[in-house]
């Protein structure tokens, strides 16, 4: 068998996967009719694990994705995320997450995926313990991305509880649509424009059987989910980096000599440049630190009272109705103006206590996403 092995995990049901010389190979777990975390225990007869590199791709059942959008300006995309994420995912603290991002002229757009923690973390201590070199934990579509298929634009059909389909353009997720019905080729490419549609159901009505893609090996990049306790150290790598620091020693041992000369000729040539510089030095010197000084007077006379963004985030939490959510946070240190842009749908209940925040304007509403949008200006003492 591969040392390069594949776990595919649904609601309830798993099985290995791997590359033989006669082609791939897919061996079932005996766990249908049964609970999923009934079936784990399954995970610990298989020897083959020892040793092995092994890669789990969760079914499209197990996990929760939604897309979103930053600005451009965003200075730090992963900050700005984990600043979300509770709102986002549907699982609360019991979830792993992982997320990738695509730049576009409307702004930064944010594709993410959610599992829940405590159904995973049992099948990936079974794993740990019996030998598996654990190297990713990913939706399952990853898989399907090749050589040959991160170069297209194509959609691939998962069949389940509720069916999805998951759109791809050159490797990257484009969006994953609900599609409970056997996936239609014709159909996906007029709505979508994606030319290729690959199913995990039936091959039928225009759909190419995605079991052909498991021939090559996966090329999957982003998406990965692993918890980093579960990931083992990389001895190869620590050994490269060895031998590169040690190719450096010797390359610095044989220049040393050269580069002692050279450091003494530049040290006698900087003493002389100071002895005859010394004056013009100290000058500089002093006309640098007044210039600091003034600045730092400038800052201070320029600076007003700081308001108390932590009282205000908290009036915030407590204010605004329990449904409703940020999309945006800007404060204007000029004009001493907050202004809040998101989503609610409880418009009735922002109006009647925006009045709390201080001196609230509500600017605008407008219908997107089923929800209202919202820009408020708060004007702070």
């Amino acid at each position: 068998m591969s040392k390069n092995l594949d776990i595919f995990l649904q609601t309830t049901s798993a099985s290995f996967g791997w590359l033989a010389p006669e082609g791939y190979k897919l061996q079932a777990l005996p766990v249908e009719g049964q609970a999923f975390g009934q079936a784990l225990s399954e995970l610990k007869t298989g020897p083959q694990l020892a040793g092995a590199d092994v890669d789990l791709y969760l079914g499209e059942d197990l996990l929760f994705f939604t897309k979103i959008t930053l600005p451009l300006q965003t200075p730090n995309i992963k900050t700005a995320i984990a600043l979300q994420l509770d709102m986002l995912s549907p699982f609360g603290d019991d979830s792993l997450s992982t997320f990738a991002s695509q730049r576009s002229k409307e702004g930064f757009v944010i594709t993410l995926y959610f599992c829940r923690r405590s159904l995973i973390t049992p099948l990936l201590e079974i794993l740990s313990k019996a030998g598996a070199h654990l190297t990713g934990l990913y939706p399952e579509s990853q898989r399907y991305l090749t050589r040959d298929t991160q170069k297209l634009v194509w959609s691939l059909w998962s069949p389940g509880r509720f069916g999805k389909i998951t759109h791809f353009r050159h490797g990257k997720v484009i969006s994953r649509d609900l599609c409970t019905q056997q996936a239609n080729g014709a159909l996906i490419q007029t709505r979508t424009g994606s030319p290729t549609l690959y199913t995990l159901g039936n091959a039928e009505s225009g759909a190419a059987s995605a079991m052909s893609l498991l021939a090559q090996p996966a090329s999957v990049k982003e998406y990965n989910m692993l918890p980093a306790s579960f990931l083992r150290p990389d001895y190869m790598k620590k050994a490269m980096v060895a031998l590169v620091a040690i190719n450096l020693v010797l390359l610095v041992l044989l220049g040393g000599f050269k580069g002692l000369v050279l450091h003494r000729q530049a040290a006698a040539l900087d003493q002389h440049i100071a002895a005859t510089k010394i004056d013009a030095d100290e000058a500089l010197t002093i006309k640098g630190q007044i210039k600091k000084y003034e600045k730092q007077l400038d800052d201070y006379r320029a600076m007003g009272t700081n308001i108390d963004l932590i009282a205000f985030m908290a009036g915030l939490n407590k204010n605004l109705p329990s449904s409703a959510y940020l999309d945006q946070f800007r404060f204007d240190g000029k004009t001493r103006t907050i202004t809040l842009q998101g989503y609610t749908d409880d418009l009735p209940g922002l109006t009647e206590n925006i009045a709390a925040l201080g001196a609230a304007t509500l600017k605008s509403t407008m219908k997107r996403r089923d929800q209202t949008y919202f820009h408020l200006e708060v004007s702070m003492p």
